[in-house]
């Protein structure tokens, strides 16, 4: 367990110089918001003080890590083709592999190329053993096992091109609300959270609710004006404007708030900076909608679910698609 232990020990490291707030680290984040204009400085800074502060503290880590027989010889390569929809999205799958003492051969995003490469390569400088770990690769090749997240048309790709390797393939999820209409000021906020943190482009993010019949939405757009200066990010701008104008051109029945709009929507999955609802009649309506929707779902958010505004705070077990990564690496 000794490797562990020094694994442990450079990754806690990593966190303090993320939460010293180094001026490279506020350079690289600039850097990374001109190449792409989702990752905010604001966003970017979110993703990394709550890596810091729930994957990286020495205590969670040695926790975490004593619940898995890692092996202590026979390093495999994995191969990891990352997400890039949020800042260091795929940054879990990294420190899993790091920790289980596998080498990482990583293909990085294009839409996260920059703030990612740089955390590998201060890795790379945290820890000799990282730095052999670690290689980042145009393409895989010689890899023994591959975790793989895109869309759902890069799904049927990767199920097709790494099936015959030991695999975790992730597809589309997103995450949905239940609310009673018992809810105060301060749930709406929090929900908002949910909502409208990293401008609703994660698989946490909530992108549905399900309320009770005759719910009053009035509360909820009031809660929600905490987030209007969303609308500063002129991406996001930009798709509240085009989907408005496509809700008042179809004569669309809908609820515009600040900086979200309303829809009572079938589907699970709304587009930027709108929010799809569904009314519920019974507890065990709501309760079969979530049963039947359960293999699309990353979170549900609600008083007797995950607490209002956690959807984004994962922790080191909180997995990607419910599938334990620690478990998969152990057995490789």
């Amino acid at each position: 367990m000794r490797e562990v232990s020094k694994a442990i020990t450079a990754l806690s490291t990593l966190g303090d110089y993320i939460v010293s707030k180094p001026t490279e680290l506020h350079e690289i984040i600039q850097i990374a918001y001109q190449h792409n204009g989702w990752f905010s400085p604001d966003n970017c800074w979110r993703a990394l003080f709550a890596i810091a502060n729930d994957y990286l503290n020495e205590e969670k880590l040695a926790s975490f890590a004593s619940s898995y027989q890692i092996p202590t010889s026979n390093p495999k390569t994995v191969g990891l083709i990352l997400a890039g929809n949020l800042p260091l999205v795929s940054f879990h799958d990294i420190l899993c592999v790091l920790l289980s003492g596998h080498n990482a051969q990583i293909k990085l995003s294009s839409k996260d190329d920059k703030l990612t490469r740089a955390i590998l390569m201060k890795l790379g400088q945290l820890s000799e053993n990282f730095n052999k770990q670690i290689e980042i690769v145009d393409r895989l090749s010689d890899y023994d096992a591959v975790i793989a997240t895109g869309s759902d048309n890069s799904v049927r790709y990767f199920e097709q091109y790494f099936g015959n390797y030991p695999n975790i393939i992730r597809g589309n999820r997103t995450s949905l609300a239940v609310l009673t209409g018992s809810e105060t000021k301060v749930d709406y906020q929090n929900l908002g959270k949910d909502v409208f943190y990293y401008y609703g482009l994660g698989c946490r993010n909530v992108t549905f609710l399900l309320v009770p019949t005759g719910f009053n939405f009035e509360p909820l757009l009031n809660g929600f004006a905490a987030y209007e200066n969303t609308l500063n990010n002129q991406k996001y701008k930009n798709n509240f404007d085009y989907n408005l104008t496509l809700f008042l051109i179809n004569t669309v029945p809908h609820l515009q708030g600040d900086a979200i709009i309303l829809s009572e929507e079938e589907s699970l999955h709304s587009r930027i900076a709108v929010l799809h609802y569904k009314e519920y009649k019974t507890k065990d309506d709501l309760n079969n909608f979530i049963i039947k929707h359960n293999k699309d779902l990353q979170v549900v958010v609600g008083k007797e679910f995950t607490p209002f505004g956690q959807a984004q705070e994962p922790t080191l077990s909180d997995f990607a698609d419910h599938v334990d990564t620690m478990a998969f690496l152990s057995k490789l």
